[in-house]
């Protein structure tokens, strides 16, 4: 069963099931081999994964990692201020 995600803005919870699903769906499967792959700690991906918030380093390599821009994943519009 999956954990629950902490309180958090909407895009937490959508990255949050983006890496997840990423990732296979299985807890603790592959975690430090994935984290490994993107660059970050296996502490930071748990963390992320459960709703936490990612330092913008994390967050721009995930990004990479999911393929999609910052902006989308902020649910960022152009010309929005």
């Amino acid at each position: 069963m999956r954990p629950k995600a902490f309180a958090s803005p909407k895009y937490l919870a959508d990255l949050s099931e983006l890496v997840y699903q990423r990732r296979g769906g299985r807890l603790g499967a592959g975690l430090r081999e994935t984290a490994r792959e993107i660059g970050i700690s296996a502490a930071t991906l748990s963390r992320v994964e459960r709703g936490g918030v990612p330092d913008i380093d994390s967050f721009r390599k995930l990004c990479l990692w999911l393929d999609k821009s910052a902006d989308e994943l902020l649910g960022l519009r152009k010309g929005n201020s």
